[in-house]
């Protein structure tokens, strides 16, 4: 399985919204139990499964369906600062075993794509 996190409407390395989502399901079930976005600013804001659910996001994969999920930045700030933004999510299989999915968006002036991404 596969985390990937991007920037939405993003203003230079600022972005209002962070879009999480995972890839490469299996058909064994599985539920994310919690997000933690670390920012290139040295901020860090976790989700539990909890909010994550009462923020209407699926938290319980299976082979078709997966997790996405539009992260709002926090209020009061320019949104999330991508110059150095990690996302951590962990992943609970049904026997148990726990897994931490990770991605991290690193802006590259020579490369477009990985300034949002």
């Amino acid at each position: 399985m596969h985390l990937s996190a991007i920037g939405i409407d993003t203003i230079g390395k600022y972005a209002k919204r962070l879009f999480v989502d995972t890839s490469g399901f299996d058909a064994r079930p599985m539920t994310v139990t919690g997000i933690k976005v670390s920012e290139g600013n040295g901020l860090t804001t976790s989700y539990t499964e909890e909010q994550l659910q009462g923020m209407g996001f699926n938290v319980n994969l299976t082979a078709d369906k997966g997790f996405d999920a539009y992260l709002p930045s926090q209020v009061g700030t320019q949104g999330w600062d991508t110059s150095n933004l990690t996302v951590n999510a962990d992943v609970k299989l049904e026997n148990g075993q726990t897994t931490t999915l990770t991605d991290k968006i690193i802006p590259s002036p020579s490369n477009e794509d990985n300034s949002i991404r």
